[in-house]
């Protein structure tokens, strides 16, 4: 076998072996999205690894906080604050057909109230 084909070989192995590995080849983000924010889930199969949230235009300057949650589990409040995005671990086994959700609080005349509907993705990933 030539160098060229061995070198090919063994590079072809290695990124199989860490792909077997780690699981970042199954990985998988899904992304819904309401008026006021979006829910992207990055996750592998049935497990929820992280939410990323991110602020849409109407509540981009509003002070508030993001809290993930699905089926008897919830993750959060995120800190407090108007940052445009925010990652979340989550760090969750989940269920075929289970809906992995992101809501909104903001701070309104001193009460926290939740602002529009969650925005929620759907295992598996």
């Amino acid at each position: 076998m030539s160098t060229m084909k061995r070198m090919a070989a063994i590079g072809a192995l290695t990124a199989l072996a860490a792909t077997l590995f780690t699981g970042t080849a199954s990985a998988k983000t899904e992304k819904a999205c309401t008026a006021n924010f979006c829910n992207s889930t990055d996750g592998s199969g049935l497990y929820v690894n992280q939410v990323i949230a991110l602020r849409q235009q109407p509540i981009k300057t509003s002070y508030g906080y993001f809290q993930v949650f699905g089926r008897g589990w919830s993750r959060g409040p995120s800190s407090s604050g108007t940052t445009a995005a925010q990652i979340m671990h989550v760090g969750q086994q989940v269920v075929k057909g289970e809906l992995v959700c992101l809501r909104f609080f903001a701070r309104e005349n001193g009460k926290w109230q939740e602002i529009g509907s969650p925005a929620c993705t759907t295992a598996p990933f």
